[in-house]
């Protein structure tokens, strides 16, 4: 039987993880401050390694006020806590700040930054729509129309410098993840047309095809990116809606593209995939797969967070998946021999067409 002195600390600790959670939105906001003051940057000009008082940082801002040291300390402390940067003990007791492998993300010029995606992501078009999770439930609203009067993708061609972030932290996202899929996806040699759906300005076919040379790439997608995509050496630009058609190929990539999508129209895409591929052909998504019984803590909170995310943004139809769920979906399209790849721990499902497609 419980005391009451053991009932009163879960119940002060039921209260700090109470108070957490409403402070929760201090966390991104501390990033968004963290990055347009330049502070990632200021600690890799250190060198390798090394380490930096809030005083030491400070001095290196072009802009501060007579206290911006022990501000940057409070800042920098938080983020610590999360595991941003790292906390290290530097001369006479005072406390110093360095990079870790997630701030290393935040660098610029680095081979994998991540800041227009960060910057897209604190973007208030991406953040209010989150107020209307209610809204979602209770009407079956779009919290992205209700935000910003119009659905994402209207929104992105109607606003070009909307579409321009939108683009950059695609790219940026995608660089790190093309890299893994380019070098350890093992189906590529087989491959002679591989279909980018979804593709933005072409960087994941871009990097794929500089990889494997001899696929001819198709990059697919709404007119309005595709209008702003560069030449690429072996990639085809193809503008169009994918729940209306898709180009041919014998093997289709999408890359975080059915996640927006509720179960019917991720079904339409899929077989419009079905249709588009060849005998045997392949389709290959990269998604979440929710697992928490396999996955670690953060990538299964990626998943979980992006989830309520695709909640918010599109009319409370998109979603993350489980492995049973994707099963479905694929079944349903006509595809079978569905895999679960584990890509240095990024989830790749195949999934291959075997038959011809029955309406």
């Amino acid at each position: 039987m419980s005391t009451t002195m053991e009932v009163q600390e879960k119940a002060v600790e039921a209260f700090y993880v109470m108070q957490e959670l409403n402070y929760i939105y201090s966390v991104p906001l501390a990033l968004k401050a963290a990055l347009e003051l330049g502070i990632p940057d200021i600690l890799a000009g250190a060198g390798p390694g090394a380490s930096l008082t809030p005083q030491q940082i400070a001095d290196k801002l072009p802009r501060k006020s007579h206290d911006a040291a022990q501000k940057v300390g409070r800042i920098l402390r938080l983020l610590a806590h999360r595991g941003v940067f790292a906390q290290v003990e530097a001369a006479e007791s005072e406390t110093g700040y360095g990079l870790t492998d997630v701030s290393k993300y935040f660098v610029t010029g680095s081979e994998f930054e991540l800041t227009p995606y960060a910057v897209m992501m604190q973007r208030r078009e991406m953040q209010a729509p989150m107020n209307h999770l209610r809204e979602a439930v209770e009407d079956d609203a779009d919290g992205f129309v209700l935000a910003n009067g119009s659905d994402m993708w209207t929104y992105g061609s109607a606003h070009p410098d909307f579409n321009d972030v939108f683009n950059a932290s695609m790219k940026s996202r995608s660089k790190l993840l093309n890299t893994i899929i380019a070098r350890y996806y093992e189906g590529f040699p087989h491959v002679r047309c591989l279909v980018d759906v979804g593709g933005g300005v072409g960087g994941a076919l871009a990097h794929i095809v500089s990889v494997h040379p001899h696929i001819r790439g198709r990059n697919f997608d709404l007119p309005h990116v595709i209008s702003t995509a560069p030449q690429i050496p072996g990639v085809e630009h193809v503008a169009g809606s994918f729940l209306e058609f898709i180009p041919s190929g014998d093997a289709i990539l999408l890359q975080q593209v059915l996640h927006d999508w509720g179960d019917a129209e991720c079904i339409t895409i899929l077989r419009n995939c079905h249709k588009a591929l060849a005998e045997s052909g392949r389709v290959l998504i990269r998604e979440h797969v929710i697992d928490p019984s396999r996955n670690s803590a953060a990538k299964t909170g990626a998943a979980l967070n992006s989830d309520v995310l695709m909640l918010a943004l599109y009319q409370g139809r998109g979603r993350e998946r489980t492995s049973a769920e994707w099963r479905h979906l694929l079944g349903a399209a006509g595809f079978s021999h569905v895999s679960f790849l584990s890509l240095q721990g990024l989830d790749l499902i195949e999934s291959v067409k075997t038959s011809a497609l029955v309406d």
